[in-house]
């Protein structure tokens, strides 16, 4: 086992973690602190492999939460359109500075959402109007389809909604469970996910039980509002140095 395959296993560990105490953000964390270390376009596929296992566990685990008719209806029509145009667009965006773009992106994200918890904006509560949801939505498809990191744009589009956490988590996991599945097929045909990038996902693997236990604990024990912070301070740390 070699130095990158550990890193990669912390890095997976942590993403891990996050995602199954929150719901969103494993992608963000794995692909930020990952690209450090791994090409961007190889670690999509091997991290969206691992996105799936742990999401197909935590929605048979909690399915009973799941908001199914604003799953249908809304969100996944939406995403799969621009999950769609997204993987048209990747051929030709690999001459751009994707770690960059990448870093610039979690940077705006996660500075909004530092400020709005710190100290929350007086702002109407009423939901978005379709138009300018699914607008958000086809956006998280075309970025959870170019970096598999789809939740900033998906969770802006839902932050009005009155969720409670549980059903929240349940049903962005079916979203990225349903996304990944169709990444997945699209990367094993444009050979993106193959023989190299299965066996060093096989390495990385052990640290998915271990990240799923451990968010679950926190899940119900933790305050949501001091593990967002820690997760936005490392965001916003880990996207800085991306940019430079």
């Amino acid at each position: 086992m070699t130095e990158l395959t550990l890193i990669m296993a912390a890095v997976i560990f942590v993403a891990c973690t996050v995602e199954t105490f929150s719901g969103f953000a494993g992608a963000m964390v794995a692909i930020t602190l990952g690209a450090h270390f791994y090409p961007i376009e190889r670690l999509v596929p091997v991290y969206v492999v691992i996105n799936l296992l742990m999401n197909s566990y935590l929605v048979l685990r909690h399915r009973g939460h799941v908001e199914w008719g604003l799953l249908l209806k809304q969100v996944l029509p939406f995403m799969c359109v621009g999950l769609i145009v997204g993987l048209w667009l990747f051929p030709y965006l690999e001459e751009l500075p994707l770690k960059k773009i990448l870093g610039g992106l979690i940077v705006v994200f996660a500075g909004a959402r530092l400020l709005r918890t710190i100290k929350p904006a007086k702002t109407s509560r009423s939901n978005f109007p379709l138009w300018l949801s699914a607008i958000w939505q086809f956006l998280a498809g075309v970025c959870q389809a170019i970096y598999a990191t789809g939740g900033p744009l998906l969770v802006y589009s839902l932050s009005r909604r009155s969720l409670v956490k549980s059903a929240f988590r349940a049903t962005l996991c079916t979203v990225w469970g349903s996304m990944n599945t169709v990444l997945i097929a699209a990367f094993a045909i444009n050979e993106r996910l193959d023989y190299s990038a299965l066996k060093f996902t096989a390495w990385l693997l052990p640290a998915l039980p271990v990240g799923i236990v451990l968010g679950e604990w926190m899940h119900g024990r933790v305050s949501e509002k001091q593990f967002q912070l820690v997760i936005l301070l490392l965001l916003l740390v880990a996207g800085s140095t991306l940019i430079i």
